[in-house]
């Protein structure tokens, strides 16, 4: 997917154009050719859970709509960081519909 939106080719505005998927499955067939992963269910489900994850993510570093100050990453763990307050709070004040998730 990487060199998808490095060549342009399947990239638009907002997301990847149509027949993406096709070209995911197809790569994964060259490098893992016994898998049977197809495009629909398995990769498009997988894309769907880490949109999800990432804006959960996002949110907590970025603080857009909650005001959830306090967040941080660790670059060398690839962690979200925060003071055991801040976690304990944050359940109370998200909330999935507030992420468009």
């Amino acid at each position: 997917m990487v060199d998808m939106v490095a060549g342009d080719v399947y990239k638009c505005d907002n997301g990847f154009k149509p027949g993406y998927l096709t070209k995911v499955e197809e790569a994964l067939k060259t490098t893992c050719p016994n898998s049977g992963i197809k495009a629909r269910p398995h990769i498009e489900s997988r894309l769907k859970s880490l949109k999800k994850d990432w804006f959960i993510v996002n949110d907590m570093i970025c603080g857009i709509r909650h005001g959830t100050s306090g967040f941080g990453f660790d670059s060398t763990s690839n962690m979200v960081t925060a003071p055991e307050d801040v976690w304990e709070d944050y359940p109370r004040n998200y909330r999935k519909q507030d992420l468009g998730v």
